[in-house]
């Protein structure tokens, strides 16, 4: 009679447990071990910025969601800063700072200058190295007889080039390039969701994108995420790192630049 008594008691423990089980709350601990210890606070701390600023800029919002909601709507037309909203300026450079410092900012974006160390040139030594047949494209180039001189009249060259000039503004573009950032679909951010967060389909979707490009436009993004045929959980705790690293967190370092 007592070892019966024993079997149901372990199996009524055993059916509270598996009640009280959270997979949402297991994969996003399996994401964040998978970041690392440091780099996975430094999101978290982004996360609580984010929160905060929601808070403070929709007060009449009654829970995460509607606050959530209405952020993605007022940007949902018109991405930018609206110059209404309050940030936590000091605060907000000290997480740009531990992003930094931590190496997730590289796992998200790169820098133009980081590309070369991170992504090999491509080798093109092994494609097949045929000569070019220019048969085939000879009625490509039967454009008949060229009136050279209508062209030369209807098209006017300046020679008057300053040549210091060009080289400033190809300077200028230059490190442009260099400094702006692109999206790393190779960082452990990407690589994580795809491992842990896809039983979302909004997750799954956004890193099929990332596969493909370096990340959505912020508007497709944001009306994805407002679509009621989606129906996406805004209080995912996936989704939400999503909207901070697109949404967020670039608006966030906007109003630090200014």
């Amino acid at each position: 009679m007592k070892q019966l008594v024993y079997i149901l008691i372990i199996l009524f423990l055993f059916a509270i447990s598996s009640c009280t089980q959270n997979p949402e709350k297991d994969a996003i601990n399996d994401f964040n071990a998978f970041l690392g210890t440091e780099k996975a606070e430094a999101m978290d701390i982004a996360l609580d910025s984010f929160e905060k600023f929601l808070e403070l800029n929709y007060p009449d919002a009654e829970d995460q969601t509607k606050r959530t909601k209405l952020f993605l709507q007022q940007l949902e037309n018109d991405y930018r800063l609206d110059s209404s909203w309050v940030f936590a300026r000091s605060e907000n450079k000290e997480i740009m700072r531990i992003w930094e410092g931590s190496g997730l900012r590289k796992e998200l974006w790169l820098h133009g200058y980081e590309l070369d160390t991170q992504f090999p040139s491509n080798d093109f030594s092994s494609y097949p190295n045929e000569p070019f047949n220019h048969a085939r494209f000879d009625s490509l180039y039967d454009i008949g007889e060229v009136d050279w001189d209508h062209i030369e009249a209807a098209v006017s060259f300046s020679t008057e080039w300053d040549s210091a000039e060009v080289v400033k503004r190809f300077k200028k573009r230059e490190e442009r390039n260099l400094n702006s950032l692109y999206g790393n679909p190779e960082g452990i951010f990407t690589k994580g969701l795809a491992m842990f967060g896809t039983d979302d389909e909004m997750v799954k979707g956004y890193v099929e994108i990332q596969s493909y490009t370096s990340g959505p436009l912020p508007g497709v993004l944001i009306g994805g995420l407002l679509s009621d045929e989606n129906d996406v959980n805004l209080n995912n705790p996936f989704i939400r790192r999503i909207i901070l690293v697109e949404i967020y967190y670039p608006l966030m370092h906007q109003d630090v630049d200014e």
